[in-house]
């Protein structure tokens, strides 16, 4: 989305994943009408039906998969336009999240530091008496 090259901000991390999944579903409903699945084709032709009462101008469109090809989008732009509400929320669980793994790095790293400070003490090659 940007050309910065620091991480994403978490409200642009979740505006691409729900991007990711409106695309794949669209794409998940155009293969599944194509090898006609009994419950999703069907539901297809009549979301194709609204498209087209709602846009007149897919009917002069030539090729015998529009139909089913402008149904497969209009879900995956539904589903984009009503999970987009829910990127505020999808943001804040992963700021959540990342500030517990944040929080999980910090410790690891500080054990393992002390873990290695104890092992050279230990380990020093020092040897009295010998």
């Amino acid at each position: 989305m940007s050309n910065s090259t620091g991480p994403e901000t978490p409200l642009l991390e979740a505006v691409s994943i729900i991007t990711i999944v409106s695309i794949l579903a669209s794409v998940g409903c155009y293969v599944a009408a194509l090898n006609r699945v009994s419950v999703i084709t069907p539901a297809l032709w009549w979301v194709a039906g609204r498209a087209y009462e709602f846009l007149p101008a897919l009917a002069g469109l030539p090729g015998a998969q529009v139909p089913i090809l402008a149904a497969s989008a209009a879900v995956g732009i539904g589903l984009f336009v009503f999970s987009i509400l829910f990127s505020y929320w999808l943001a804040s669980v992963f700021a959540r999240a990342g500030y517990a793994s944040m929080e999980r790095q910090t410790t690891q790293l500080k054990r393992l530091r002390e873990k290695r400070k104890n092992s050279k003490r230990n380990h020093d090659d020092f040897s009295i008496g010998r």
